[in-house]
């Protein structure tokens, strides 16, 4: 059975697949921060690629120190010429290694999770086991795939319950969420504070989806979200 990583290295070479910089969260934060007034001087995420979105929220936001623990080691090197402290490390094993102080204690105001949940084994644990690391009203921001999307239900209908190489049944994903799963898997430790998604547009429908569109009158809109944004504070 391959390792995580070696579904990585198999799945891209270089940097680029690590480049993309994630505008859309970005954006979200910005709208809670100008209506709750949260601070963002130290930020940590999980997963932080080639530093790309953390790049863009040191300028938009100020923020003074912005951490990165991210798997692939190539992608590091590109991090650390944008973030200010950037470290390779597969997060489950530094909980179940007890060495999550390998991650400078800053105290954060917030610790990103994008579209990096559903890539482990136990995201439960690591949500609950990193919570620590936030300092009082410190939120979690995070991105999921939505797996009750038309196109993951259209599959399983066919009995082609199968992965792609990127997308909602992405190979590298482990665990599948929906938004209800979302709230279960937070709530025992953060309330959810702001939610958005990504979704299909019309433009961006196929004809089976744009039928189904008509067909239901547009009323089960949920199908064609995509993806899940939320923002959670600390209980």
């Amino acid at each position: 059975m391959a390792t995580v990583e070696e579904l990585y290295e198999n799945k891209a070479s270089g940097v680029d697949y690590y480049g993309l910089t994630r505008r859309d969260v970005v954006a979200f934060l910005a709208r809670y921060v100008q209506e709750s007034g949260h601070p963002l001087e130290n930020v940590l995420e999980i997963g932080c690629s080639s530093g790309g979105t953390g790049k863009l929220i040191k300028e938009k936001f100020g923020t003074e120190f912005y951490a990165g623990l991210e798997l692939m080691p190539d992608a590091v090197s590109a991090a650390k010429q944008n973030i200010d402290w950037a470290e390779q490390g597969n997060v489950e094993e530094m909980i179940a290694q007890q060495a999550l102080d390998r991650i400078p204690a800053k105290g954060y105001d917030a610790i990103l999770y994008l579209d990096v949940l559903e890539h482990l084994y136990n995201p439960w644990k690591v949500v609950e086991a990193t919570k620590h690391l936030l300092k009082p009203g410190g939120v979690i921001v995070g991105s999921i795939p939505n797996a009750g999307n038309l196109y993951v239900l259209w599959k399983i209908m066919r009995d082609r319950f199968e992965y792609d190489e990127d997308g909602l049944l992405d190979r590298t994903h482990i665990r599948f969420f929906t938004l209800h799963t979302i709230k279960k898997m937070l709530d025992p430790h953060y309330r959810i504070a702001a939610l958005d998604s990504n979704r299909n547009t019309w433009s961006t429908m196929n004809k089976y989806q744009r039928f189904f569109y008509l067909l239901t009158l547009g009323r089960w809109k949920r199908l064609f979200i995509r993806q899940y944004l939320f923002i959670a504070t600390k209980k």
